[in-house]
């Protein structure tokens, strides 16, 4: 199986290293890092055929952003100085309504969840 492909951008130098540094060793995955303006994240994730983003900053509308143009993406943000991080994704899913009744069909129009609301802004 080909290692995951993981682009590593819009961080600084040493949070990069740390990241970078963290995963070598892994035999599953294949850092690519490259700067690119935030508007270009998507197309250099696409081109470089990364499975995984990680951002150097929590940015939900820049994730939203990148799962709009890219659903199969993971993307992973860190925030502060802890470098926590967040993992965001878009999760496929199949549910049974059972039999076509005005129930079913309310329930299947229905959203599941409440969207947060940096995936509805």
């Amino acid at each position: 199986m080909p290692p995951t492909r993981i682009l590593v951008t819009h961080m600084p130098r040493l949070q990069r290293e740390i990241v970078t540094e963290l995963l070598r060793g892994q035999a599953d995955v294949e850092v690519v890092s490259s700067e690119v303006p935030p508007e270009s994240t998507a197309r250099e994730a696409a081109r470089s055929r990364a499975k995984v983003v990680i951002l150097g900053r929590d940015d939900p509308r820049a994730v939203r952003a990148l799962l709009e143009e890219l659903p199969r993406m993971v993307v992973l943000t860190l925030a502060g100085r802890e470098l926590t991080a967040w993992r965001h994704g878009l999760t496929p899913y199949r549910e049974r309504l059972g039999e076509l009744s005005p129930a079913a069909l309310t329930a299947g129009i229905r959203a599941r969840r409440p969207q947060p609301s940096w995936w509805t802004d």
